[in-house]
């Protein structure tokens, strides 16, 4: 990769545009660890600690980088300022042009990991502890790139994960996957051959603990029961005879209810249907005499007022009849004689009929022989409604007795089926009983069987696994070309800028520098510490330059004022040199202005040297 451009916007900003080798000099605190943390910032890594004016005060907006990738595609990424989970990517055309129409917008990782795929590096899962994994992702190889005063020396590359990453502080991890995937050594395979075997073998020893197991339950249900088989088939046919059976009782039980239902007398039956038919039929004749009594006893008591109003009018008149009157009772005038038939009343001036007195006479007689036939009709319903009461009684007790014989009947019928019913209920129970034992038996067979299997397909799987490691790791040793080529490097860095190195080795199984037989976290002088760090990294970086080495580096380097931790000038100055020697790749570095001068002469024109000062920082107010 080739980072071009960088540019950061907002109330404060700046641009720079880079080349090989990029020198940043500068005081203190006028931006130079800032430069490195926003170009870090915009290839994806955490960044915890940015300036005030950044994480605080936000006068900065967002960075962009223009970067140039292995594949040859180049792209805008602008990343906001300052945290921000999405990185944007805008192609760049061949004459600088930006393709905005093809703008994506990728979350960290899914930025992290089309870098990896662009720069040709694999995706792998590392593990990093209680049981914890991590994918590698592209911030993860800036690791190897980047070297600050800050980091302690024995660790050799910074930590850039953020304080939520810090399982990137292991060293192991650094050295297993990061620098092997710098190395391009091929060891994925490797490990993932490793970790099929280890599960493999794993799941070999779980699968023999329940082979034993199983082996133990059966051989003791073998003792118990004589009729037990090691064989599944035979134990299956045991299964499927009770199967049989049990359907034999079923079907037997559901038979024997079914005759119970059908027992019956049908000349009883059909005589209680009678006796309900005949006792239907009185309840219908006792609720058509009920009506019909109510209705004579309603016909009755109007008769009976109606002649009652007759009698007291017939005797109200034969009492005004026979009173002497000679008087009008109205007007008082002297009356001259009694009125005939044919003329009107004095009173009512209503004519008075002849027949008048016989006609009333004879509706009288009328009423009261009405009211006898009534009273006679009264005492024939209520002769026949007690008739009726008395022989529904008698049918009802007929009924009862009938059926208490019918049930009595049933009873001694139902007994014997009741009896071979509960039989079969037992034995069904029993059988039951036995299946799920038997079952219990036979799937611990089969579960046995299957391990067994199981246990011969690992076997071969396992046989096979150890092949293909044993010829990958011949193979790999193919691969340690690229480790010598790195350890000479080293070498003649260290005993270049460290006079007094005699001898100096990195172990190829966990990539750690040894310097006169000593690991470098043990020895006690902070500036071959220091020197050592920065020959390690450097080393690895000018394997770009080795002819024969085939690498995939990531084409960078930065040094983050290295002259501050703890080394001398002459010998910082001899690491300049080698620096300086370096043909392929990017170099950024930052230190300080006072020593302008040894830059100048070391590097020359090759550098794109830029200067800072108190008055003239890295962040300007932008217009």
């Amino acid at each position: 990769m080739l980072i071009h451009r960088i540019n950061v916007k907002g109330e404060m900003g700046f641009e720079m545009v880079f080349g090989k080798t990029n020198i940043l000099l500068g005081e203190n605190k006028t931006g130079k660890s800032t430069f490195m943390k926003l170009i870090l910032y915009g290839l994806g890594t955490y960044i915890d600690n940015f300036i005030v004016e950044i994480s605080k005060q936000g006068l900065c907006d967002y960075v962009e980088l223009d970067i140039e990738l292995k594949t040859g595609f180049k792209y805008k990424v602008i990343r906001k300022l300052p945290y921000s989970d999405t990185v944007i990517m805008i192609p760049i055309n061949d004459d600088d042009s930006l393709d905005n129409e093809n703008m994506d917008a990728k979350s960290i990782e899914e930025y992290s990991d089309y870098l990896l795929s662009q720069e040709g590096y694999d995706s792998q899962t590392v593990s990093y502890g209680n049981n914890k994994k991590a994918t590698l992702r592209f911030y993860f190889l800036l690791r190897a790139v980047f070297v600050d005063q800050e980091t302690t020396a024995y660790k050799i590359f910074s930590e850039l994960g953020g304080k939520d990453k810090d399982y990137l502080n292991s060293v192991s991890l650094i050295k297993k996957v990061i620098i092997e995937s710098l190395l391009d050594k091929d060891n994925h395979l490797i490990l993932k051959l490793r970790l099929e075997l280890q599960n493999a073998l794993a799941q070999k020893r779980d699968v023999n603990s329940n082979i034993n197991y199983l082996t133990t339950l059966i051989e003791q249900e073998i003792n118990e029961n004589k009729d037990y088989s090691n064989d599944a088939e035979k134990v299956e046919d045991m299964l499927k005879a009770i199967i049989e059976e049990k359907k034999s009782i079923t079907e037997s039980e559901i038979q024997n209810l079914a005759n119970l239902q059908n027992v019956r007398n049908e000349k009883v039956e059909l005589k209680i249907l009678n006796h309900n038919k005949e006792l239907l039929e009185v309840n219908d004749k006792l609720r058509a005499l009920k009506l019909e009594k109510v209705d004579i006893e309603t016909v009755f008591e109007s008769v009976k007022n109606e002649l009652e109003q007759l009698k007291k009018m017939l005797l109200a008149r034969q009492l005004l009849t026979q009173i002497p009157v000679e008087q009008c009772p109205i007007c008082l005038s002297p009356i001259m004689k009694k009125p005939q038939a044919g003329e009107g009343c004095p009173y009512c001036n209503q004519t008075i009929k002849e027949n008048d007195y016989d006609n009333i006479s004879k509706f009288k007689k009328m009423l009261e022989e009405s009211l006898v036939e009534a009273d006679q009709a009264k005492e024939g319903i209520a002769s026949e409604t007690s008739d009726l009461e008395n022989f529904k009684v008698s049918l009802e007790s007929s009924l009862l007795e009938i059926r208490e014989e019918h049930i009595k009947e049933l009873k001694e019928l139902r007994s014997p089926i009741e009896e071979i019913i509960n039989s079969l209920k037992i034995r069904y129970d029993e059988l039951s009983t036995q299946y799920s034992k038997i079952g219990v038996f036979h799937r611990n067979l089969v579960n046995k069987q299957k391990l067994v299997k199981k246990k011969g397909d690992l076997d071969s799987q396992i046989s096979s696994l150890r092949t293909e490691l044993e010829e990958e790791e011949k193979n790999s040793m193919k691969d340690m070309k690229n480790i010598v080529f790195w350890q000479n490097l080293f070498d003649r860095c260290l005993k270049f800028i460290y006079k007094d190195v005699n001898k100096t080795y990195i172990d190829p199984e966990d990539y750690t520098p040894y310097v006169d037989d000593l690991e470098i976290r043990q020895n006690s002088s902070a500036s071959l510490k220091v020197a050592a760090r920065l020959s390690y990294v450097l080393s690895l970086f000018q394997l770009l330059d080795v002819e024969d080495a085939d690498i995939n580096h990531i084409g960078f380097i930065f040094f983050d004022s290295p002259k501050d931790k703890d080394i001398e000038l002459p010998k910082y100055k001899r690491f300049l040199q080698k620096l300086n020697e370096s043909e392929k790749g990017q170099v950024f570095l930052t230190a300080s202005i006072t020593e302008k001068e040894m830059y100048q002469e070391i590097f020359g024109q090759k550098a794109i040297l830029r200067e800072l000062y108190e008055n003239s920082k890295l962040l300007n107010k932008l217009k």
